[in-house]
């Protein structure tokens, strides 16, 4: 791989991870269908994550196949209630329990956000512990490291990529089976069954992607 298949392959990856974030934000019909959502996300998958293709193919059937309702009731008692979530999106659920406001993990995790230059809007209205909110920060990640790596600032790509696997390895893989397990167990319609695999494949792999990355470049030096 050289350098600008490897440039390439990543700013796929950074897709992958603002698309799998945007897929677990309210389902909206129309606007899927006018971003052309999932085909922006399988052209990226194909290049990041081949082996996740599969389940964003039944995640656009089932989509597809669905009335919006049946979405919108899902997505409800899936991540919002009003009653007991059935898969709560909020990383303190699953590592400190019974999730309490702004907790250990969740500092752990603002300051995290803020070591790498970013701080929580005011008038954010979530918890910065939200699996959304969490690939999004990945995908800022992988995007500032494509721009290093354009701008040939190949040591300050290496950091982001050492930052990622440490924010992956520490916030994300150590309760993403979880998550998912949450959501094949309760899941009524087989659009967030499929997500939950693909969500699986993308941020597991990308642990190693890092690593991959991390040699390339060192051969490149």
């Amino acid at each position: 791989m050289n350098m600008n298949e490897l440039i390439e392959r990543e700013q796929h990856r950074a897709d992958c991870f603002k698309y799998m974030s945007a897929a677990l934000y309210q389902p909206d019909k129309g606007l899927y269908q006018e971003e052309g959502f999932f085909e922006n996300l399988k052209q990226a998958l194909s290049q990041a994550f081949p082996d996740a293709l599969c389940y964003v193919e039944q995640m656009e059937r089932s989509f597809n196949e669905c009335i919006e309702e049946a979405l919108l009731v899902d997505y409800a008692a899936l991540f919002i209630g009003p009653f007991e979530l059935k898969a709560p999106p909020y990383a303190s659920s699953y590592i400190e329990g019974d999730r309490s406001l702004m907790g250990n993990f969740t500092m752990a995790l603002l300051d995290f956000y803020k070591s790498s230059g970013l701080e929580i809007s005011s008038d954010f209205n979530d918890s910065p512990d939200h699996i959304k909110v969490m690939l999004e920060f990945v995908y800022y990640l992988i995007y500032e490291e494509v721009k290093a790596l354009k701008g040939k600032k190949n040591n300050q790509a290496v950091v982001l990529l050492e930052t990622q696997k440490g924010f992956l390895n520490t916030f994300l893989l150590s309760w993403i089976d979880q998550f998912c397990q949450k959501i094949n167990e309760n899941a009524a319609v087989g659009y967030y069954l499929a997500l939950a695999e693909c969500l699986l494949i993308v941020v597991k792999a990308s642990f190693s992607i890092c690593d991959d990355t991390l040699s390339c470049l060192n051969s490149f030096c």
